[in-house]
């Protein structure tokens, strides 16, 4: 976690965390990793105080520098699919889990009335009948890692002849509301207050994802830059030809592009021989045009304006 510097004054501070901050630049420059290209993992609950690394079993050890993974049940087979959001290429994956098994599985949303209309922060315990063992229990929480948010949908996983005895939900308003006669294999919605749940079943639809495919790009010298929101143009001011005094940019409340051209580049005639053959229709577009030389400024250019007003002639 960077430390902010405190203290304006305090150089030393500052300037560590101005180098950290290049430094990172640098990173996202160069297409490198924040997370020294380490491979992600996943691993095993295995019932005890143990967890078991799964990461290449599962196809889930992927490269690439990932950021957020969240769990939904998105083809409604009764499992848990992942969605994995990354820095780098690709953006976003679906790891959907098409594990051929018979466990049955039970999901719940809820539906506050005193608490959140969300149920955010209900505690949800479920008891399977004949089972010595502690319920199943799980808490519905409004994120569940870094810019994240799994389904509302509030999961759990039960063997291939679970029978339910009850459901138990902790309501944030402090109300405890119990739930009989739920079945294995189905999707229910509870409403606070309400003791009877309502069953639900996935509407019928065919939503088919095909891997994005890198398109062939055309290499130009060409560039774009978009603006995420309009900037005022800072004060500027020019020379013309000769003498006169200092001119100021002025968009007199107008588009206005500013062409800028040298006698050494050779492009540049045929740009500016463009822009006169095509005056007409800009100012039909109500956009204004301003052409300035850059002669002069470049060290590696040994021109001056002399030789701009050359081309020009």
């Amino acid at each position: 976690m960077s430390q902010s510097p405190l203290n304006e004054q305090d150089n030393e501070t500052l300037n560590d965390y101005q180098s950290g901050w290049l430094a990172t630049y640098g990173l996202l420059r160069s297409g490198r990793s924040w997370s020294g290209s380490e491979r992600n993992c996943a691993f095993l609950n295995c019932g005890t105080d143990q967890f078991a690394c799964v990461s290449s079993v599962t196809g889930l050890d992927f490269p690439d520098d990932a950021r957020g993974v969240v769990s939904v049940d998105w083809d409604h087979d009764g499992d848990l699919d992942f969605w994995l959001s990354n820095r780098t290429s690709p953006r976003l994956r679906l790891m959907r889990n098409d594990i051929q098994n018979r466990n049955g599985f039970i999901a719940i949303k809820l539906q506050g009335t005193r608490s959140n209309r969300d149920g955010i922060g209900a505690r949800l315990e479920l008891q399977l009948s004949g089972s010595e063992q502690r319920p199943l229990a799980k808490t519905l929480y409004a994120g569940n890692g870094f810019a994240s948010q799994s389904s509302k949908w509030v999961h759990f996983g039960l063997g291939k002849e679970a029978q339910i005895e009850q459901l138990l939900v902790r309501w944030p308003s402090g109300d405890i509301q119990r739930v009989t006669g739920l079945e294995s294999g189905r999707r229910y919605t509870i409403v606070e207050g309400q003791h009877e749940a309502i069953g639900w079943a996935p509407l019928d639809r065919n939503i088919s994802l095909s891997p994005s495919v890198q398109p062939e790009i055309e290499h130009t010298d060409a560039a774009r830059v978009v603006l995420p929101k309009k900037i005022p143009l800072p004060l500027l001011r020019y020379k013309q030809f000769g003498e006169g005094p200092e001119q100021l940019i002025d968009t007199r409340g107008k588009p206005l592009l500013v062409n800028l051209w040298a006698s050494w580049c050779g492009p540049c005639a045929l740009e500016l021989k463009q822009w006169t053959d095509h005056h007409s229709a800009l100012e039909e577009l109500d956009l204004n045009v301003l052409a300035l030389t850059v002669d002069g400024l470049a060290q590696e250019h040994a021109t001056g304006p002399e030789d701009a007003q050359r081309l020009l002639e």
